[in-house]
């Protein structure tokens, strides 16, 4: 009997080792995963430092070459100033192939002085009635080349070619990839039959109604002269604060040359005078599934001062677009849209000190297009195109955008505007609840 509680005596010792040494294997067990964890997340700090550094060095030396570049290209325009032969347009094509985005300061010997953006057309420097003086001084501020010419060489705005942009030339888009087309070979039919629509300019659009006299004078009187705006410096490319009256004043004094891009005019008393093209209405998913209290679309006033100029953009949410010309024109410097095109778009917006223009050089002849806007015509652009816009003259323009079924490239764009970050003030009012509501019905 005693031997048998020796024996069992010692069985229990040995599963209570027995018990120990698992206890042991896992605790070990637990400890080299925690190791190889500690190892992860050291190996992983390591990398991240690594990427920060050749971050910092790859910034580095991208600004060491932008510097040489700046001044060997200050070389070469002192040089090609030394030519007697270039004229004063000539010289400045030449700036704005190589200064493109850079600030010059333009200095009249009358002591006059405006502010100019290099990365714009040349109209920004067109003559202005006020100057008499014989020459003027262009000055690009960040390498102090000097221009001086004739102020009379300059060349006026409405002389400006429309095939030209910042020195690239836009192939004729009229006929080719916009079409003309009437009021009843374009309605919500024929876009359903195709499943979307293409670029085009529908004239006098019948059942677009709007004040016959819708003057500036007209404007400021319906509106009021005290309503606050949000005004583009042309020059400047800033926003101001800006009362519609002083607006007004400010078309008649000419000191700067201004543009008004983002006036909705749907709940005014001229928004209740305007009637938009009825297939904008019939299409428009906003107006059936717009959540309560967000800000339209469909009614844009345009208040656009001869020379003024809009930089290429894509409108928010990859909506589709309607311009109506009421008084004076616009000129539509127009990229097809894709998958190449957007991308190389987006990427003029991430890299710091690349103007949004010089993507156009990576942009293929055939896909890049102007066409003119005349008073009484209506443009419209589908979803996706990349556009700048040029005005030659004092023009009024009525516009909206609208988001629709066959809009293809609208989830597009609105995910690159979220990549871009950019703020909910600049993309489409509740575009994730209208399409949300749209797909659920």
């Amino acid at each position: 009997m005693r031997e048998v509680r020796h024996k069992l005596e010692e069985a229990g010792a040995q599963l209570a080792l027995v018990s120990q040494a698992l206890e042991l294997k896992a605790r070990e067990a637990e400890l080299e995963t925690e190791l190889a964890h500690v190892k992860a997340a050291l190996t992983l700090r390591a990398l991240d430092a690594e990427r920060k550094r050749l971050q910092a060095t790859m910034k580095r030396h991208e600004q060491e070459h932008m510097r040489s570049l700046k001044y060997l290209q200050a070389e070469m325009l002192l040089q090609a100033m030394d030519q007697p032969r270039l004229t004063f347009e000539d010289q400045l094509r030449l700036a704005h192939a190589t200064y493109s985005g850079q600030r010059v300061s333009v200095q009249l010997d009358s002591g006059d002085r405006q502010l100019a953006v290099v990365d714009r057309m040349p109209i920004t420097l067109s003559t202005r009635p006020a100057l008499s003086r014989e020459t003027v001084t262009v000055t690009l501020l960040e390498t102090h080349v000097r221009i001086q010419t004739p102020l009379s060489s300059i060349k006026a705005a409405d002389d400006a070619d429309d095939n030209v942009l910042l020195g690239r030339i836009f192939t004729e888009g009229r006929g080719i990839v916009v079409n003309d087309v009437t009021e009843s070979e374009f309605n919500v039919h024929t876009v359903n039959r195709d499943k979307g629509f293409g670029p085009c300019i529908v004239k006098n659009y019948r059942s677009m109604t709007m004040p016959s006299d819708l003057t500036m004078e007209k404007i400021v009187d319906l509106l009021g002269r005290d309503r606050l705006l949000s005004v583009i410096d042309s020059d400047a490319q800033e926003d101001e604060a800006m009362a519609l009256g002083d607006l007004a004043h400010e078309f008649i004094q000419r000191t700067k040359i201004v543009n008004v891009l983002s006036l909705e005019i749907s709940n005014t008393k001229l928004g209740r005078l305007i009637n938009v093209p009825d297939i904008v209405e019939q299409l428009d998913l906003a107006s059936r599934f717009r959540p309560k209290d967000t800000a339209g679309t469909l009614k844009y006033l345009i208040l656009s001062m001869a020379g003024s100029f809009t930089n290429f953009h894509v409108d928010f949410g990859g909506s589709s677009v309607y311009y109506h010309v009421v008084i004076g024109s616009k000129v539509f410097y127009l990229v097809r849209p894709s998958k190449q095109t957007l991308s190389l778009f987006e990427a003029t917006e991430t890299i710091h000190g690349l103007p949004r223009a010089s993507f156009a050089d990576a942009i293929d002849i055939e896909d890049r297009f102007f066409v003119r806007l005349r008073a009484g015509e209506t443009l419209f652009l589908p979803s996706g195109w990349i556009h700048a816009v040029a005005t030659p003259e004092d023009s009024i323009v009525i516009g909206g955008n609208f988001l629709h079924e066959y809009g293809e490239w609208q989830a597009y764009v609105a995910h690159m505007e979220t990549r871009l970050n950019y703020p909910e003030t600049q993309r489409f009012p509740g575009f994730a609840d209208i399409i949300h509501s749209s797909l659920s019905v």
